[in-house]
């Protein structure tokens, strides 16, 4: 790996070329087009099985997020023309890896689920509910009544939420490709993720909102069938966007 490649590129910038990215996606979805859409019924529905399945829905994240990772696994080999089917499932190769970098973003996002939290629930009730002062019945009119109260508070606290959301999710966009195409442990791909798309958040949220709002229309107008061309999309063009900021073919994925 060639940390020092990266480093220059967080220390000296990068172009950011979203309509290149956009287009290069889409050519690389249209080229594995069967077995990316095929791979991705897979995937959501595998993800709603897990889901009903006590226990095993805890790891629902940590399995969809090397789900996720043979998307990039594949990409890169529709590059080098050596791609198959079973390439997609890869990700579990480095599934230790891929685990560790979701429980931290998670660990991440969890300060901004206990604000929310506090606010929808303030320690009163909780107290209140804890104690049997307050009928189960009638929690919810509680809660709706403290909401009422301190509206301006709870819309602040979801617009930090949402905020901070976007903020962890779009920034470590990158890590999953750099563990399993760069070879990066789960620590170094999250910092050359954060610092590398921090030089260009403010693109990278555009670009994602432009993929947000065509995915939903697209959804919609296909009564749901548009989310198995949208999915694997989506991850086409954030490996797109990531090979050519990063490169990283050029020299340690030669071979």
């Amino acid at each position: 790996m060639n940390m020092e490649k990266y480093e220059q590129v967080i220390r000296d910038g990068y172009q950011f070329n979203m309509d290149q990215y956009l287009k290069n996606g889409w050519s690389m979805f249209k080229r594995g087009a069967g077995s990316l859409i095929g791979y991705a019924v897979i995937v959501i529905i595998a993800t709603i099985v897990i889901n009903f399945i006590p226990f095993v829905g805890l790891l629902s994240g940590f399995l969809q997020a090397a789900f996720i990772a043979g998307f990039f696994i594949f990409c890169r080999q529709m590059l080098n023309n050596k791609e198959n089917f079973n390439q997609l499932f890869e990700g579990f190769n480095s599934f230790g890896q891929i685990a560790v970098f979701v429980l931290l973003r998670f660990l991440f996002i969890l300060p901004l689920l206990v604000l929310l939290f506090t606010v929808v629930f303030p320690f009163e009730i909780v107290s209140d509910l804890i104690r049997g002062d307050i009928d189960p019945e009638y929690i919810a009119e509680e809660i709706a009544l403290g909401i009422e109260g301190n509206l301006g508070i709870v819309l602040i606290s979801y617009l930090i939420m949402i905020m901070g959301f976007f903020y962890i999710y779009i920034s470590y966009a990158f890590a999953l490709p750099l563990i399993v195409d760069a070879k990066l442990e789960f620590w170094q791909a999250m910092e050359v993720s954060r610092k590398v798309i921090g030089k260009k958040f403010f693109m990278f949220l555009l670009m994602f909102l432009i993929i947000g709002i065509v995915a939903g229309i697209a959804t919609a107008v296909t009564c749901g069938l548009g989310m198995f061309v949208v999915f694997p999309y989506i991850y086409c063009v954030v490996f797109a966007a990531y090979d050519d900021i990063l490169k990283p073919q050029d020299d340690q994925l030669s071979s």
